[in-house]
């Protein structure tokens, strides 16, 4: 659901109603498909994955972004399931075209035509720009084996016709965005300057930064009393490279740092140092423990450097440098509160610093005013509401963690007298460290007063429920209420636990909302052994809740 719900959204964000405004761009839906999938975390790797999953959990945000209205769909650079994207007939052709109606253009992946011959599925160029070609790829990106073949190629008159319907595809998509009226789309030195980085434009940016930012722990030390006095050290202390992987035209020099944005409060900052991501020595970490003694409070930006994110960034331990622990450690052993500030660009297994940190913000990359974002959850002129939409592991070996595994024949809660012979580790929780939907602020949210009007309900009507949410905190806050859903007796094994919705709600220092949700039958439905979308009648179980972990729960059976 909720990448369904991003991959619309951004699609209608980029492409408005009218490609032939200026300010709007073409969207790619990329990587097709299930590119995320690949074996050992380890990017451009094989994927190999039922179509029982591709159905319900892989396709959905793509086929939401294409009906959204995205005009180009590029395929992913994976082999799925024995056949790269590229060459996917099944995909780009009978998914794609024929069933989904996507009338768009299609374009390979970044060199991604020639690899098929170190893919082993094409002899030579000539081969792998046919194979393309009858698979669906109207554009070869970057190479040039369709620039080279296509003239020997085209004399089948078969393939004649398949490069008409590409270069048709091309062309339309072109004068839609209208490029031949205007190749340059009013683009000009004078509009880039009124245009780029506007006050506006930077205040939406810092805006969505604090709300992307996630507060996983706070022992009372957040927010930041105005009298504190607090010494700011590691690597992201006053580090511009917060763009995050892959904004190669960002300027570093617009960038607000932490400690800028920390300046910019007011805070007396009594130290600050920037310290090297890994092979922080013994007696750098004695010299700055001096430098923070007369400090109130210390906050540690920690975290990954931007290339060890995004493509290509692959790697077998995701907890933080072995020196970024030491220097917390040692830091605790000043006998002062702890503020850890995360940076990086994916879930991290922080098991080894949970209970050394008194407060950790996960801040991921938050770009040209991420200082001015951290800062304004520091000080609670923000208070902070973001909501984890991965999983945090409990150990590197709980990977693939997520919230919405398959019920399994010998649950861990289920079989409570059974000591081994049941579906757990022996030496961590089944559970996520932080599970999907976790998320705190400066406010304490309570839930109440469940209601739901039916306890049994056929294909045609709904279910209406509500859930009373009650601000027991000091600050003004927005509290994210989630619902979620589980099949219990189904035709296939099914998910422990769906989203199949969620809502926003601020709410003041004790106030109460009530939210109210209707669920219908659609919602119930998945992609069964006999290749439909159905739901299976029988009991429904349902929870409103914080996250994806607890909540309040009822069951509805549905009848036909």
């Amino acid at each position: 659901l909720l990448n369904s719900l991003f991959g619309a959204a951004m699609v209608r964000g980029y492409q408005n109603n009218d490609l032939k405004e200026e300010d709007t761009l073409i969207s790619c839906v990329k990587h097709f498909a299930a590119y995320g999938a690949a074996e050992g975390g380890r990017d451009y790797n094989t994927v190999d994955i039922s179509e029982y999953r591709l159905r319900n959990e892989y396709f959905p945000p793509y086929y939401e972004a294409i009906k959204a209205g995205a005009k180009l769909v590029m395929a992913s650079f994976n082999v799925l399931n024995g056949v790269p994207s590229t060459v996917n007939r099944w995909l780009l052709r009978e998914v794609l075209r024929n069933e989904w109606m996507f009338d768009g253009t299609v374009i390979s992946d970044w060199g991604a035509v020639k690899e098929l011959i170190p893919h082993g599925v094409a002899e030579d160029s000539k081969d792998a720009a046919e194979l393309s070609l009858k698979a669906g790829i109207d554009i070869e990106m970057s190479t040039t084996a369709y620039f080279e073949a296509l003239p020997e190629l085209c004399k089948d008159k078969n393939m004649e016709k398949l490069l008409d319907e590409a270069v048709e595809k091309v062309l339309l998509l072109k004068n839609e965005c209208g490029l031949f009226e205007d190749p340059y789309r009013g683009v000009s030195t004078e509009k880039e300057k009124k245009t780029l980085l506007r006050s506006d434009f930077r205040k939406v940016a810092r805006e969505a930064a604090s709300k992307s930012m996630v507060l996983l722990k706070n022992s009372g030390v957040l927010p930041l009393e105005s009298n504190k006095k607090v010494a700011l050290v590691g690597p992201y202390a006053n580090n511009k490279s917060i763009l995050g992987p892959w904004s190669l035209d960002g300027d570093l020099n617009d960038v607000v740092t932490i400690y800028e944005g920390i300046k910019n409060k007011n805070i007396i900052i009594e130290a600050v140092e920037t310290t090297p991501f890994s092979d922080i020595n013994e007696e750098d970490i004695s010299k700055l423990m001096n430098k923070v003694t007369t400090s109130d409070v210390v906050i540690l930006a920690l975290g990954e450097e931007e290339k060890q994110s995004g493509e290509a960034g692959s790697v077998s331990k995701i907890s933080l440098e072995s020196s970024q622990v030491k220097l917390l450690e040692r830091m605790k052993e000043l006998n002062k509160p702890v503020i850890v500030l995360l940076v990086n660009g994916r879930p991290l297994d922080l098991t080894n610093i949970i209970n050394k940190a008194d407060a950790i913000l996960e801040c991921w990359f938050p770009g040209t005013e991420g200082g001015n974002s951290v800062a304004d959850i520091l000080v609670g002129d923000y208070n902070p509401s973001g909501r984890l939409t991965m999983s945090f592991p409990n150990g590197v070996g709980q990977i693939p963690v997520y919230y919405n595994n398959l019920a399994t024949g010998r649950p861990k809660d289920l079989l409570v007298n059974e000591k081994r012979y049941k579906s757990q580790y022996l030496d961590i929780p089944n559970e996520p460290l932080f599970p999907f939907g976790f998320g705190i602020g400066y406010s304490n949210f309570e839930y109440s007063g469940l209601t739901f009007n039916k306890n049994k309900i056929k294909r045609n009507e709904e279910i209406k429920c509500s859930i009373k949410v009650t601000n027991k905190g000091k600050y003004r806050g927005i509290e994210t209420v989630q619902l979620y859903m589980r099949d219990k007796v189904a035709d296939t094994s099914r998910p422990v636990k769906e989203l199949i919705n969620f809502k926003q709600v601020e709410i003041n220092p004790n106030e109460i909302e009530i939210v109210d949700f209707v669920i219908s039958e659609k919602q119930l439905r998945y992609w069964n052994t006999e290749n439909q979308y159905k739901s299976d009648d029988g009991v429904f179980e349902f929870t409103i809740g914080k996250d994806s972990s607890s909540g309040a729960m009822f069951e509805v059976t549905l009848i036909s």
